[in-house]
């Protein structure tokens, strides 16, 4: 039986004493990782995360997560890093948050982790997995919109969502993020308070889009897909010589058991791609482009103008198909 306050309309959260969840986190990393000094790469990491509900007779809600399983890969080759070596950074940790998801204590330990991660946070692990969002305490209706601030290694992380379906057993949130981050790095890539032990300047953009499922008997989230980028400027404090980085980042959590709800999850329309598109997606390697074809180009002038067009011709057909339509 649906009890009286998913009946009024709300959305809350649910962590009685006694109850378990596990949640399965798979996290993609795709771009510049500071790992192994630095490389262009993707790192695929698994994890199980156990959480125990605490709460009793308390308005405040109470529970405890920890990480039981875990793996990790890097170009498709798995690491030798294990769940000892994680649970380290990551502990057993005991947060109390209200039924609407405001996080209020956390026993989480003041660690930096050795590298950093655009939206991973030593002390912030329930807030991407089992408390990923905050509900308005206003009563539920589609279409309702709200925002709310969570801090991530030391900044504010902007939070704009939208209840985009509701029922009587679940809800679908569209979640939106926003993220600015200047910090210090060593010439190992590891983060520094310090500016006399730092090699770069670095300017990090993050902004991140997605959706949770929320089931709304069990108080508790069903499954989070969210998908981050994030675009760094990275400044050579020496010599002023400034670089940039990018990361795609992909979180996809799912609870052990959670029922879906019967629609399947919400998908966004997916727009057509049109050669502006593959056109304006090329920018970012355009200068990089433009002298590989300079260099096929360049011999061209030496011939005669009829084998001059025929091979400029080949090369612009080449081109085009690159980018063109079926590309």
């Amino acid at each position: 039986m649906l009890t009286s306050w998913v009946l009024a309309g709300t959305l809350l959260y649910a962590a009685p004493q006694g109850t378990t969840h596990d949640y399965t986190l798979k996290a993609t990393f795709d771009g510049f990782l500071p790992i192994l000094g630095g490389n262009t790469g993707v790192v695929e990491t698994n994890m199980v995360v156990r959480v125990d509900g605490l709460t009793n007779g308390s308005e405040t809600l109470k529970a405890a997560s920890e990480i039981t399983a875990f793996d990790i890969a890097f170009n498709g080759a798995k690491l030798p890093l294990g769940l000892e070596s994680v649970q380290e950074f990551f502990p057993r940790t005991t947060i109390e948050f209200s039924p609407a998801g405001r996080i209020s204590k956390t026993n989480a330990p003041d660690l930096t982790l050795p590298v950093r991660l655009p939206g991973l946070d030593a002390k912030r692990f329930p807030d991407i997995t089992y408390v990923p969002i905050e509900f308005d305490a206003k009563t539920a209706e589609v279409a309702q919109e709200w925002t709310f601030e969570r801090t991530f290694d030391g900044a504010p992380m902007v939070y704009r969502c939208r209840l985009e379906s509701l029922t009587a057993t679940h809800a679908v949130v569209s979640v939106n993020i926003a993220q600015e981050l200047n910090y210090l790095e060593n010439e190992a890539l590891e983060v520094v308070k310090e500016e006399k032990d730092a090699y770069s300047r670095v300017k990090a953009k993050l902004t991140g889009s997605g959706q949770v499922i929320f089931e709304r008997e069990a108080g508790a989230v069903a499954r989070v897909v969210m998908t981050n980028d994030s675009a760094s400027q990275v400044t050579n404090i020496k010599t002023g010589e400034t670089i940039e980085r990018k990361l795609k980042t992909t979180f996809v959590v799912d609870r052990k058991g959670a029922k879906l709800p019967e629609a399947g999850v919400i998908q966004a329309k997916v727009r057509e791609v049109s050669i502006w598109d593959r056109v304006r997606s090329s920018a970012a390697t355009a200068p990089a482009l433009a002298s590989v074809w300079w260099q096929k180009i360049k011999p061209n002038l030496a011939m005669n103008a009829q084998e001059a067009w025929q091979r400029t011709f080949r090369w612009a057909l080449e081109l085009w198909q690159r980018v063109g339509p079926g590309a």
